[in-house]
């Protein structure tokens, strides 16, 4: 199954990207678009940090965002405060972005996703690696207490609650956003809306409830360098499946994030960011109940005036409140 994943994906790069000669990729600098993919967050609404730019050279914009990212929480997590559960699990997502220029300040975008949850592949390079490191090397977190590759989703609640060991996949719910610009100077100063319809009923793919979405965002330029920041949140309508299946307690996130890029070469820009959120449970275990870190860092390289590759991984080594780690492939086009 993992294979025709891969397989399927490498299809749609093709099809979406290589053969296209008469399109020009998006702006080089611009803030990593970042997705917290641990299980108990990604099908709720993330909004996006933006940059105070329109499309340029053209009124559309096409990508394709690939994020594998691997998640360990051992029984022992849960033993310490008296429950019962495990997530062990590997996550492939799929994006397909499609924005629209709709006015000088402007742009409407929608995001497909596509989610595969299983065992995945990176347990054991996870392990060497860490392995690699002098003085006995890193902690595994955990990884030493379960197999490889292996996928195991369990958590007990009063009224029993998930229990799944088998690998599964769907389409998760469409986010449509609108962005606007508010002062479209250095700096400048965006506003941006997004809504996630609550359309599929599976549980880990779908969240079951219509989540809204707002965000202020600013950024500023000064030579090669590009700093931004956002703050915004979110709102869950409706009671989902992690009220019911994982005890969620809140139906809101509030986010906000801070940046920082360099281009050089004139085709290379590299980024960090810091994007953070609440967490909407309340568990007893510190590491659901934290305040999520996600630190990004993330490499644009503009192959020629039809490629754009980006390159990032995500990690929270501050409060562990994520995925383990997260890698992920983007390309863009605009058109």
């Amino acid at each position: 199954m993992i294979e025709i994943i891969k397989k399927k994906i490498l299809i749609i790069f093709l099809v979406f990207f290589l053969p296209w000669e008469s399109i020009y990729a998006e702006p080089l600098a611009k803030p990593i678009d970042t997705k917290n993919t641990f299980i108990l967050y990604i099908s709720h609404l993330f909004m996006p940090v933006e940059g105070s730019f329109t499309l340029e050279n053209g009124t559309y914009d096409i990508s394709v965002n690939v994020i594998e990212s691997n998640t360990i929480f051992d029984m022992y997590h849960f033993a310490e405060h008296g429950k019962q559960g495990i997530y062990d699990l590997e996550t492939t997502s799929v994006y397909l972005n499609f924005t629209k220029k709709i006015g000088e300040q402007t742009s409407l975008k929608a995001v497909l996703p596509y989610y595969y949850h299983s065992g995945g592949f990176m347990d054991e390079s996870i392990e060497s690696f860490h392995k690699a490191f002098p003085n006995g090397g890193l902690q595994n977190g955990g990884r030493e207490y379960g197999g490889d590759n292996e996928i195991h989703i369990q958590y007990q609640t009063a009224d029993g609650g998930p229990n799944i060991n088998k690998s599964f996949q769907g389409a998760g719910d469409p986010s449509f956003f609108m962005k606007s610009i508010l002062f479209d100077s250095n700096p400048g100063i965006t506003c941006s809306i997004g809504i996630k319809p609550g359309i599929g009923n599976k549980a880990f793919i779908n969240s079951n409830t219509t989540d809204f979405g707002i965000n202020l965002n600013a950024d500023y330029t000064a030579g090669r360098f590009y700093f931004y920041g956002m703050a915004g949140g979110s709102y869950f309508y409706g009671d989902g499946f992690y009220k019911d299946e994982l005890e969620q307690s809140r139906n809101y996130l509030l986010c906000s994030a801070l940046g920082l890029g360099g281009t050089f070469f004139d085709s290379l820009y590299f980024s960090i960011q810091f994007y953070l959120h609440n967490s909407i449970y309340e568990t007893e275990i510190e590491k659901i109940d934290y305040v999520t870190i996600i630190n990004s860092y993330s490499v644009r390289w503009q192959m020629n005036k039809q490629l754009l590759l980006q390159f990032s991984f995500d990690e929270d080594p501050i409060t562990y409140a994520s995925a383990d780690i997260a890698f992920s492939l983007r390309c863009e086009y605009t058109f």
